[in-house]
Order: C-alpha cells, then structure tokens, then sequence
C-alpha cells in the first residue's frame, strides 16, 4: 500500500469517528445530557430566563 493511501485512509478514519461521537452526543439521550451538563457547567449564567426577559426590557426602556 502506498504512503498516499495510508494517509487517506487515516484521514478518512478521523473523520468517521468524528462523526460517530456528535452522531452519539446528539442522537442519544446520554449523549445529550453529557452535552447539557457540559454547557452547564462551562458557560457562565446569570438566573433564569425570567430574569433575561426582565434585562430585555430595561434595555427598551
């Protein structure tokens, strides 16, 4: 097999398990909790969505 080859499909490898693990994180119900306490605890938040609508408004006002 030559070097051309072998990188392809290395290549082409990585790229199937790529799209094998988000097809896991979002088709399954595991994969979409791991991916909402991810988020959760990455992303930084301030209250709920009831205190966003209230800053919503005071920006209008």
């Amino acid at each position: 097999m030559s070097l051309w080859k072998k990188i392809s499909l290395g290549v082409v490898i990585v790229i199937l398990l790529l799209l094998g693990s988000v097809a896991f994180l979002v088709g399954t119900t595991s994969g979409l909790h791991l991916v909402f306490k991810a988020a959760d605890r990455w992303g930084a938040r301030t209250g709920y969505w009831q205190g966003h609508r209230r800053l919503a408004r005071s920006h209008l006002v």
